[in-house]
């Protein structure tokens, strides 16, 4: 299961800079670099900043994944052993998605993000967070 998680991981990681990479030439020089909380584009700027995306998305993830591997062994939880894998997966999927629409909205295929994408993103980080809770209590009652 962890290589699989690992291989998603890559996988994503490649894709989050292959997608521009791939629509670089096509973008307009004009490109949508902020969306309001309707999923509105409302800043633009240069089409290079479409990496900008792509480098913020690969520091969280090396922030996080930092952040995750420090933990000190007596303060760490037994929540689950994928956990880490599962976040990574999670912010590149955010990436990826963010990365395509914004692409999609600069070749004027979309009109935005759609509301859909916050309203989504807080729900599955409140879904991580019960069930990291969940797994945290049932392996202390068992102790």
């Amino acid at each position: 299961m962890k290589k699989k998680l690992n291989m998603a991981i890559l996988i994503l990681t490649i894709s989050m800079f292959a997608i521009p990479a791939f629509y670089y030439t096509s973008l307009p020089e004009e490109i949508p670099i902020h969306f309001n909380f309707k999923g509105e584009a409302d800043s633009f700027g240069a089409k290079s900043t479409i990496w900008a995306i792509c480098g913020i998305g690969l520091i969280l993830l090396l922030l996080v994944r930092f952040a995750l591997k420090n933990i000190p062994k007596n303060n760490a939880t037994n929540t689950s052993k994928f956990l880490p894998q599962i976040i990574y997966i999670f912010l590149l999927v955010i990436f990826n998605y963010l990365t395509f629409a914004t692409i999609l909205v600069s070749l004027s295929h979309w009109d935005d993000l759609g509301t859909w994408f916050l309203f989504s993103i807080i729900i599955i980080f409140n879904l991580l967070g019960i069930i990291s809770y969940y797994r945290q209590i049932s392996s202390e009652r068992k102790n």
